[in-house]
């Protein structure tokens, strides 16, 4: 009797032990800030952002509002966004100026994206970048070879020209050096977008239209 009574006694000591330390656990974790750390839409740093003759742009060279874009035809979310840029850009081609660096990625869903940037920038050597990415950009399928090579044909490029750009080393380097740039800009997800040397974030909860448009009243 004796016996049972100390292996009550241990148990209830044993369950009140680890009640308090159950306890303890929960305290620590309200204790803990899980809020997401919010980042400002606009960043406060100055990046040197290089550009040369090589990186396609579109509006007015001369423009006081630069917007510099490191995106991939395989990203959903750059396609979106690039959408948007192009669009705003056109509807104000004296205020502003957009440049695109390549940055395509690997995996799943970006199959084909870098072939698909070999190409636009060959098709740039010939002067029918934004015909070519915006022919891309309708279809996921348009990042296959063949494809590619369709909608070199239909803008009537010069294919023997088209096609030896593909292969060339110049042609892998502009693609590495623009994802090293990138790399070295901290850009970490894509699309990338930099409005004046200044890096933007774009949760998806922005109405990215307007807040393009806020730089304009500036």
């Amino acid at each position: 009797m004796q016996k049972k009574i100390i292996l009550y006694i241990l148990i209830a000591l044993a369950l009140a032990i680890s009640l308090l330390f159950l306890v303890k656990e929960v305290k620590l974790f309200q204790s803990i800030d899980i809020t997401p750390e919010e980042k400002p839409l606009i960043g406060s740093q100055l990046m040197y952002i290089p550009t040369s003759e090589k990186d396609p742009e579109y509006g007015n060279p001369g423009a006081a509002l630069v917007i510099v874009e490191f995106t991939d035809f395989g990203c959903a979310k750059c396609q979106k966004i690039h959408a948007i840029l192009y669009k705003f850009v056109t509807a104000h081609p004296l205020a502003a100026k957009m440049v695109w660096k390549d940055v395509p990625t690997s995996g799943w869903f970006s199959a084909g994206s870098k072939q698909a940037h070999e190409a636009a920038y060959c098709a740039f050597k010939q002067n029918k970048f934004w015909e070519f990415t915006n022919q891309v950009a309708l279809d996921r399928a348009n990042l296959k070879d063949y494809n590619l090579k369709k909608i070199a044909e239909g803008l009537k490029l010069d294919m023997g020209q088209w096609q030896t750009c593909l292969t060339a080393d110049e042609t892998k380097n502009k693609i590495q050096n623009s994802m090293d740039l990138a790399s070295a800009l901290g850009v970490n997800e894509l699309p990338g977008v930099f409005v004046n040397n200044k890096k933007v974030t774009i949760p998806d909860d922005v109405n990215f239209e307007e807040m393009l448009n806020n730089f304009i009243k500036e």
